[in-house]
């Protein structure tokens, strides 16, 4: 009972009239929960007032079936209120259960407004009890959709749903036509209202659940979250993908034409145990790569079909209803009518966009998965539907995609709509859900194939041309940008898929409509002239039926549409020179911090700080992006038979710089005037995708005074330094460039030649020699240094003279050493080694 299910106290069960229970009225089945696959745990039996051990106060003997089901819905917890609501939708009459039905359906949903059930913020680790009620109490053969199928008996029971629900897009089309088949048929006088069955007023309500406006987005946790739970139970049961059918209703079903028309129910036996399907991962989880089943020709478009046409009726009526309310109310949310015309990205939609595409994604598989369990032939009733149904879909797939990606945002959150597209395109991966392969498997795309591609090629060639030039507005040093570039050469790359896309584009070539381009590249497939012809066929009757007669086609393995992918390898090529750049300057910064045992090295780290250890994360970060653009790079000029461009061809060619490690810096280049923007750098600034680069370029030795320095100190050290510079310069600057002890110790004390901009008119750039820098005595950092020095030899009996002298000494004896240590432990001089070479003419005896 409840207490051994939910290890709770007794549930509250009113008493009711005696009602006579047809067949089995048992509890849910729980082993079949999720049409066919196994619950978390055994389900419930319900059970009378009088067998519950229920602590609360029952309502009278006379109760009605509408006071009963309110008393359950107003128990404390949900599943009570699932376990008590059972009994009353499995006994009610249907002349009550009308009315009690469609209430108990408002409440748990709540489309209205109020909170409902929470079935989207519902999680399993977080809500066991509540969990498994709901689920079981929600299941395909549940006791609300087993209550649904009784109301399917009565044709004349309808249920009216406002076609405000709907997306701004069907919203649309209501008033200004043309509509769907499906919705023009149910469609109710006065065009505001939908006239339906139950069977379609409950999964019209479930599927707009997930989409209302202004909802909480990325409630949706994969294995955890409740709602795609129960939608995998649905699209298994009514579209199951191991071969059998839904199992018949226990009468006879008559579909109307229109809302109006009525019909006469004939009972027959009760249904069929549900068909077992094998256990299953989450769609939403982890999509398997399989082997290639052959494509099949296109039928022609889905649309609800009379009785006459369906052999076993209520089977594929409910099949094909699922189906099409789905693809109605989620498949049209993002199209140009689904926002304000001001409106300019898709996150201004009012909907919760990101769990919408989750949920779109897994149609998509489970679709495939569906379509590739049929055949050629009719075996089962259900086989016609999975010939039909990715082609009914095509349009308002081919819709959502064009849109989405002119309008989505340039950021990482693009990961999932690239992942949906790529979902749809290869259907080979989903062609059996029993065995699973990994996604890093070679799989070659099987030449059957040719079909699919063909019939979509649009979805292939139009989604890709608005895909790639993303990509020059994004910063790809960042690996999970640089990782979506990767999974597109990925894809494309697979073998056989670039000549699949080839042979297609070829037809649309011979048929006039697009431009010439490689016609001996295009022809080359080695598909018999039969099967050529209808793959050509195929793929002009997608042209006219997704873009119109006389549409201009443009291949992908064209001139124009080459270089723009060599562009984008350029890009790539920039990127990731400057990854790998900036793993060698944490490298470099890493055996730097090795040698801070080093005397020269606490001396910095005393004076300016040092240099701690680089972030590991960022140094994963980088290797990531590196490795993934290599992996772009060699696949995509494979595919498009391009050159692997290069960061520097000659002295000719300036490198451009991706931005500063850790910041997000411009696009910039090296110039005789230091870095400066390229025109992509100054969009970049403009569009605010990347801040400016602000640093000092002028002079060091003037540069502004910072907080942890003393003012006047370093004014007054400024003016020294520079009356020793005028006066020794020459000889300054010829000891820093000497070899030996003593120009090391020149190097160690002496400022390093240095170059520095000025800007008048136009930015002009000059140089100092090695120079005597007092400055860095003025920071504040130093004095404290020094103040503490003093102070602990005075403590000691030590005089300021003679704690002067002594420090005086020791510095020099540090110099030295260091000077000698790096002296003798310098590398053999090679003849390729630049190092010794100083910086400006030695005979220049002027100062800049």
């Amino acid at each position: 009972g409840p207490q051994e299910l939910f290890g709770l106290g007794g549930a509250r069960s009113p008493p009711g009239p005696s009602v006579t229970q047809q067949g089995d009225t048992g509890g849910f089945r729980g082993e079949n929960v999720g049409g066919g696959y196994s619950s978390p745990q055994p389900a419930a039996s319900y059970m009378s007032g009088e067998q519950s051990g229920g602590g609360y106060s029952s309502t009278p003997q006379s109760a009605s079936w509408a006071t009963r089901a309110d008393y359950a819905m107003n128990a404390p917890t949900v599943w009570q209120k699932c376990v008590e609501l059972g009994p009353v939708l499995e006994s009610c009459p249907v002349k009550e259960l009308h009315s009690v039905w469609k209430t108990v359906v408002e409440r748990i949903f709540c489309l209205g407004g109020g909170r409902g059930w929470g079935i989207s913020n519902t999680l399993r680790s977080q809500h066991p009890r509540e969990y498994q009620a709901i689920a079981t109490f929600l299941s395909s053969t549940g006791p609300l959709l087993s209550a649904c199928h009784r109301l399917l008996a009565d044709p004349y029971i309808r249920y009216e749903f406002p076609v405000s629900r709907l997306s701004p897009s069907l919203i649309s089309q209501v008033s200004t036509g043309p509509l769907p088949t499906f919705l023009a048929t149910r469609l109710a006088p006065g065009m505001q209202q939908l006239s339906l069955n139950s069977f379609e007023y409950y999964m019209f309500t479930f599927s707009v659940y997930i989409v209302q406006p202004y909802s909480l987005d990325n409630k949706l946790v994969a294995g955890e979250s409740l709602y795609p739970y129960i939608l995998e139970d649905y699209l298994s049961y009514y579209l199951p993908c191991d071969g059998t059918t839904p199992p018949p209703l226990p009468f006879q079903l008559s579909l109307p034409s229109s809302p109006g028309q009525s019909l006469t129910p004939q009972q027959t036996d009760k249904s069929s145990p549900a068909p077992s399907t094998p256990a299953r991962k989450s769609l939403l989880r982890h999509p398997s790569l399989l082997s290639p089943t052959p494509s099949t020709p296109r039928p022609s478009p889905m649309t609800p079909a009379p009785t006459s046409l369906l052999p076993s009726g209520d089977q594929t009526w409910r099949s094909e209803t699922i189906l099409s309310i789905f693809s109605c109310v989620w498949l049209t949310q993002f199209s140009s009518s689904s926002s304000s015309p001001t409106s300019a990205t898709s996150s201004e939609l009012p909907i919760p966009v990101s769990d919408t595409l989750k949920i779109v994604r897994m149609l998509i598989k489970h679709l495939h998965y569906f379509s590739n369990s049929g055949g050629p032939s009719d075996i089962t009733p259900l086989d016609q539907l999975k010939r039909a149904t990715l082609p009914g879909v095509k349009q308002q797939m081919y819709s959502l995609f064009k849109y989405i990606f002119s309008h989505w945002p340039h950021d990482t959150s693009f990961r999932l709509v690239l992942e949906t597209w790529l979902s749809y395109i290869q259907p080979w991966r989903y062609t059996d859900r029993g065995r699973p392969v990994a996604d890093s498997d070679p799989a070659p795309v099987d030449a059957r194939w040719q079909g699919w591609v063909a019939e979509n090629i649009l979805l292939y060639s139009e989604v890709l041309r608005l895909l790639l030039p993303r990509f020059f507005r994004m910063d790809l040093t960042a690996s999970k940008n640089a990782y979506m570039l990767f999974r597109i050469a990925k894809v494309f790359s697979q073998s056989g898929l670039s000549d699949l896309v080839r042979s297609a584009e070829a037809g649309l070539e011979r048929g006039g409509g697009g431009r010439m381009a490689m016609p001996s590249m295009l022809d080359s497939s080695i598909l018999a002239v039969e099967d050529r012809e209808g793959v050509y066929s195929a793929a002009r009757a997608c042209v006219v039926e997704l873009e119109g007669q006389g549409a201009k086609y443009s291949p992908v393995f064209g001139n124009e549409f080459r270089q723009v992918v060599g562009e984008l390898l350029g890009s790539a090529e920039r990127a990731n020179g400057a990854a790998s750049e900036m793993l060698k300057e944490i490298g470099a910064t890493k055996g730097k911090g090795e040698a801070e045992w080093t005397l020269v090295g606490l001396v910095q780290w005393l004076v300016g700080g040092g240099g701690g250890s680089q972030d590991t994360q960022e140094v994963e970060e980088l290797r990531k992006t590196v490795q993934h653009l290599t992996a772009s790079l060699t696949s995509l000029t494979e595919v498009f038979s391009l050159a692997v461009p290069r960061g520097e061809e000659g002295d000719g060619v300036r490198k451009v710089v991706m931005g500063g490690r850790g910041n997000n810096e411009p696009e910039m280049m090296e110039s005789d005037n230091g870095l400066v923007l390229t025109p992509h750098g100054r969009w970049q600034v403009v569009q605010g995708l990347a801040k400016p680069v602000i640093r000092y370029e002028g002079d060091p030795d003037i540069s502004p005074i910072t907080h942890g320095e003393v003012v006047w100190l370093v004014r007054m050290l400024y003016q020294t330094s520079l009356w020793c510079n005028v006066k020794w310069g020459v000889a300054l600057h010829t000891a820093w460039g000497r070899g030996g002890v003593l120009g090391r110790v020149a190097r160690l004390l002496l400022a390093p030649p240095q170059h520095y901009f000025t800007v008048v008119k136009s930015r002009q750039l000059h140089r100092h020699n090695a120079r005597i820098s007092l400055r860095p005595l003025a920071s504040k950092k130093v004095l404290l240094y020094m103040t503490v020095y003093f102070a602990l030899l005075w403590l000691v009996g030590y005089s300021f003279t003679g704690s002067l002298f002594l420090l005086l000494v020791l510095a020099s004896i540090m110099l030295f050493a260091t000077a000698s240590l790096q002296y003798l432990t310098q590398p053999t001089p090679s003849l390729l080694d630049t190092s010794d070479l100083v910086l400006g003419d030695l005979d220049d005896k002027k100062t800049n």
